[in-house]
């Protein structure tokens, strides 16, 4: 197409760049096919390589389902720890992630026993860490080895965990889930007991306002016979009988709110609704090794194009670099 230039002459662009372009491109390639090849065929080795020394991984699978309504005093209890608690069981789902990476819950993994052994002593024998043995070991499994998520839609919470035999995996997995268990367990009763315990405090000290305001109705009805005629004393006697009547209706309450809690304390009950059980995984975990082969090659591939381009300008830079220097 032809276009007019501030002088009034016509420039004529070439309606060929692009297949001049492609043609470059093809003579590129195949005076450098060797190169190219052979820069990508050791990339692909390379690639293969590292696929036969990669270990196997097995990724053992778990699922728990979020509280249920039966668990509403669960979440009523759990809502009280503020900011750690969410207020429906959603947020308490949303918690099993932190949860499952916590101290407190894989320093029980490490404790709890696995064939005759700790699973402490078991990853100690793959990992190898010579000095703060615990605080390396959970860095690893925080990092590495525990997955987790929650489905927003529904707030089922998956955990995953990665190892390199599948019974161990699902071993990990399920005593996880245990140890989550047992930090709930404890969080609730913690909950109940000192629920109680308050309880029982402001009722000891409601039973003694009670039978002082009893006992000082007693004395003063014992002390004034006939309050019919004095206004005073009805007035004094209408307070006192107030006072008790207040005690009272309080010590009412907290007595049955004592019943409550300590029931709520003796029915403690599994509080994760577990959906799935970790079983050891069949197939390998690994990404496909057709797919990384191809990576390292396609690596190879941009590596060879990159520097076969690069290197005449290199070179020129090198030879202006010498003559600059002579």
């Amino acid at each position: 197409m032809d276009e007019q230039n501030r002088n009034g002459q016509y420039i004529v662009e070439d309606e060929n760049d692009f297949g001049i372009i492609v043609s470059e491109w093809m003579r590129f390639f195949w005076i450098n096919r060797f190169i190219i090849v052979t820069i990508t065929a050791v990339f692909g080795i390379i690639g293969i390589v590292h696929v036969l020394i990669q270990p196997k991984q097995y990724t053992a699978t778990a699922t728990i389902l979020p509280p249920q309504a039966s668990d509403a005093k669960l979440t009523g209890l759990l809502s009280s720890l503020g900011g750690f608690a969410g207020e429906v069981s959603a947020s308490i789902s949303q918690l099993y992630p932190d949860v499952v990476k916590s101290r407190t819950v894989q320093q029980g993994l490490l404790d709890a026993d696995y064939k005759g052994k700790t699973f402490r002593s078991l990853l100690q024998m793959r990992f190898k860490f010579k000095d703060n043995i615990d605080d390396n070991l959970i860095k690893v499994l925080q990092n590495s080895i525990v997955k987790s998520s929650v489905t927003m839609r529904t707030y089922v919470f998956t955990l995953r965990v990665t190892y390199t035999d599948p019974e161990i995996a699902a071993a990990l997995a399920n005593e996880l889930l245990a140890q989550m268990e047992v930090f709930f367990k404890y969080q609730y009763k913690s909950i109940a007991t000192s629920q109680r315990v308050m309880i029982e405090k402001r009722l000891g000290e409601v039973t003694d306002s009670l039978k002082v305001s009893e006992d000082r109705l007693l004395q003063f009805r014992e002390s004034n016979r006939t309050t019919v005629l004095s206004p005073k004393l009805q007035m004094h006697e209408g307070r006192l009988m107030r006072e008790v009547q207040i005690n009272n209706t309080v010590y009412i309450e907290l007595n049955r709110q004592n019943e409550v809690s300590k029931i709520a304390e003796m029915q403690l009950k599994p509080v994760l609704n577990i959906l799935d059980l970790a079983s050891p995984p069949i197939t390998k975990s690994n990404s496909s090794r057709k797919k990384i082969v191809f990576v390292f090659m396609l690596i190879g591939f941009g590596f060879a194009i990159g520097g076969l381009k690069l290197y005449p300008l290199i070179r020129e830079y090198l030879v202006m670099a010498i003559k600059t220097y002579k």
